[in-house]
């Protein structure tokens, strides 16, 4: 008698876990459609006439408004890195959202990057929290 109740048991846990890898695999991501980012000259543009800010399309396929947080960032501008502030975003269900985020002006990366454009963005999935990388090589110079 207690080996059929363990039996059954074990076929519930197992019945649950498989409908939840189910749900979980069915929680689709957002993707980034574009970056646009103003061209700057020097360091001391981000001070003047909105140039602190750049605009980021996101597509989102969910049939769910996601509340995102972008949690990390740089990016390589006229050889010079700039991080990003870490803010949270709203996208809209199954469409495109333009979100406009902000250079962080506290402090500049003198050294190299390995991407020209770098994003993490953290949000909340049917189960878990969920990050989404953002990364875009830094174009090779041809000689």
């Amino acid at each position: 008698m207690l080996e059929i109740i363990i039996s059954i048991l074990a076929l519930l846990i197992s019945i649950f876990s498989l409908a939840l890898s189910f749900i979980q695999c069915r929680d689709k991501s957002f993707n980034i459609q574009h970056i646009q980012i103003k061209p700057l000259k020097n360091p001391t543009e981000l001070l003047f006439n909105g140039n602190d800010k750049f605009s980021i399309d996101l597509i989102n396929f969910n049939n769910r408004d996601i509340l995102i947080y972008l949690r990390y960032g740089y990016m390589c501008i006229n050889g010079k890195t700039y991080p990003v502030q870490s803010n949270y975003y709203t996208i809209n269900a199954n469409s495109v959202t333009k979100l406009e985020a902000k250079f962080s002006t506290d402090d500049l990366y003198p050294f190299p990057q390995k991407y020209d454009i770098m994003l993490i963005f953290e949000y909340k999935g049917l189960l878990l929290n969920r990050t989404f990388k953002y990364k875009r090589k830094a174009a090779e110079k041809h000689s």
